[in-house]
């Protein structure tokens, strides 16, 4: 089967022209963080990358004449959604579409809904969720062309799949009829891996996610993390917080582009400057790779943070997580694949030793493990149910 994917899950170029046996080029070994920034307009946060390739790495497909593609491009490029429906119906046997958090009231979808409308291929769909709570009911409180995408796929697709219960509900409640509530595509895609997952022995090597702000506000999420390792030290991943760093972008050597490492130097110099705090962070990542991304977390005994998919990255690498949530979008996430989390409040009150020493435990990983089992089952159930094959499974 050909499959086109949307959206973009890797941080090679697209290129500009249409030619036989042609990938795009990766991005350059610039040394500033401003070079490498420019992977953001591609795969936006960094974490996108985690949920995005998830079904391109579980799936049984013609990978040789299947494709990743940027829809709104892709629309761009053949004048309109009409016509580009028309290249993707002679090109693809299907279309998979992996969102995100595309329930809020600022996302838009330009154009999709009318390509979709003009497929004759198989159209899938995973990953819809809330970002935070909508009006029950109330259709009008997403834009119309979010609604219209909801529409077309309840109509037309094989699978539609969206990430949770509390999103079911709300898309249930806006006259949605065929949705199903199947999870994360990202916790499904190396099974083995997650069922390995122990408590953690040691806490001498940490690795941690959330939302730094430079900023002096002491009640901010950044603020909140940092205070949870004041007895503690650990590593950070960045995920879309670097372009603040607006003093240093240029910066020479502010990035290591072969190690996918900021200069933990001129950061923490930045954060004691513009935080009044003295960072805990010892070392810093940006990574523009997934598979770069689950090798790093496999050198830590545990991911301990607020990013849902840097606690997912270390789960597919068999580490143990303890998610923080500050949000509804997390907390849905987390409660629906019965991942071990805590608030960030309780996280910043007690510090990250108390929290993993309470939260992570025999007890709350057998919790997890029987909860990833039934959720598993359900998601592969509807995959192959919606005339896919998966590999790399459970055998």
């Amino acid at each position: 089967m050909r499959i086109a994917f949307s959206r973009i899950s890797g941080t090679s170029t697209p290129p500009m022209q249409a030619l036989p046996f042609q990938t795009g080029v990766p991005l350059s070994a610039g040394n500033t963080l401003r070079e490498h920034l420019k992977f953001s307009d591609l795969v936006g946060n960094n974490g996108n990358m985690i949920h995005r390739s998830a079904m391109i790495q579980m799936l049984d497909f013609n990978r040789s004449q299947s494709s990743q593609i940027d829809l709104f491009r892709f629309i761009k490029s053949y004048g309109s959604p009409e016509l580009a429906a028309q290249a993707l119906n002679e090109n693809f046997d299907g279309l998979m579409i992996t969102m995100s958090n595309i329930l809020r009231g600022d996302a838009t979808e330009p154009g999709i809904a009318e390509l979709i409308e003009n497929l004759t291929i198989k159209v899938w769909c995973v990953g819809i969720g809330l970002q935070d709570t909508l009006p029950t009911g109330e259709p009008d409180s997403i834009d119309i062309s979010i609604l219209n995408l909801l529409k077309v796929l309840d109509k037309k697709a094989e699978l539609f799949g969206v990430r949770g219960e509390n999103s079911l509900e709300w898309v249930k409640s806006i006259g949605i009829k065929n949705a199903a509530a199947i999870g994360c595509p990202s916790m499904f895609a190396y099974p083995k891996n997650v069922l390995s997952i122990k408590p953690p022995k040691d806490l001498n090597k940490i690795l941690t996610a959330g939302h730094l702000a430079l900023s002096t506000y002491k009640k901010s999420r950044g603020h909140k993390l940092m205070r949870a390792f004041r007895n503690k030290s650990a590593d950070y991943v960045f995920q879309g917080e670097l372009k603040q760093f607006a003093e240093i972008l240029d910066t020479p050597d502010s990035f290591n582009e072969a190690l996918q490492q900021p200069s933990s130097l001129l950061i923490n110099q930045q954060i004691e400057q513009k935080t009044g705090e003295t960072s805990p962070f010892e070392k810093y990542y940006s990574f523009v790779d997934c598979g770069s991304w689950r090798q790093a977390c496999s050198q830590y005994d545990v991911y301990v943070g607020e990013r849902i998919h840097g606690g997912v990255a270390a789960i597919q690498a068999g580490v143990p997580a303890l998610i923080c949530f500050a949000d509804a979008r997390i907390e849905e996430l987390t409660g629906f694949h019965g991942i071990t989390s805590c608030s960030l409040d309780y996280l910043d009150s007690v510090g990250v030793e108390d929290a993993v020493r309470e939260k992570l435990t025999d007890e709350s990983i057998g919790i997890f493990h029987e909860i990833y089992r039934h959720r598993l089952n359900n998601f592969e159930r509807a995959i192959k149910d919606s005339n896919l094959k998966l590999n790399n499974r459970i055998s």
